[in-house]
C-alpha cells in the first residue's frame, strides 16, 4: 500500500472532518444527551485545525489514490516538549502501516524542531504507543528523542 502523508488544504476540510467525527466516536462509545453537542463542537474544531498554520502545529493526513484514511496532529509545547494529540486511522486500512507512516511523520517533525521528549495520551491501541518505542509514565506515554 503505497501512502502519501501530505499537509491538508482547504479542500481536505470535508474530509478531514469526516475522520475527526469517527475519531470521536471511537473515543466516547456511549451515547450521552450532549452527544450531538461534542459533534459539533468536533466539526468547528476540525475546521480550525485546517485552517490554523501554526509552527508549533503539525497536522499530517494520509492518503492514497485521493482517499485519505486518517491523520496525525501533534504539537510543541515548549522548545524541547511535543505532544502526539491525536492519531486515527479508519479501521479497515488498520494494519496496513499507515499509522505508522503518521507517527514517524510527527517523531520527524519533532526533531526537525528539535524536540528532545515527546509525549501521548493513552486514547486507544497501546500497543501501537509501545511498538514505536514509547513507554508508559506518570499516566501517559512518552519518547526520547535523539
Amino acid at each position: 500500500m503505497t501512502v502519501r502523508i501530505r499537509k491538508p488544504g482547504d479542500k481536505d476540510l470535508l474530509e478531514f472532518t469526516r475522520l475527526a467525527l469517527e475519531y470521536t466516536e471511537t473515543q466516547t462509545r456511549s451515547f450521552t444527551n450532549n452527544h450531538q453537542e461534542k459533534l459539533r463542537e468536533r466539526k468547528y474544531w476540525a475546521a480550525d485545525c485546517i485552517m490554523e498554520e501554526t509552527p508549533a502545529h503539525y497536522l499530517r493526513l494520509a492518503e492514497q489514490n485521493g482517499i485519505v484514511y486518517g491523520y496525525v496532529l501533534a504539537s510543541m509545547t515548549s522548545s524541547h516538549t511535543g505532544w502526539i494529540e491525536e492519531i486515527f486511522v479508519r479501521e479497515w486500512y488498520r494494519h496496513t502501516c499507515v499509522g505508522t507512516k503518521l507517527i514517524q511523520s510527527a517523531i520527524e517533525w519533532m526533531e526537525e524542531q528539535g524536540t528532545s521528549m515527546l509525549y501521548a495520551t493513552d486514547k486507544g491501541d497501546t500497543g501501537f504507543l509501545r511498538a514505536h518505542g514509547f513507554e508508559k509514565r506518570d499516566g501517559h506515554y512518552q519518547l526520547k528523542l535523539r
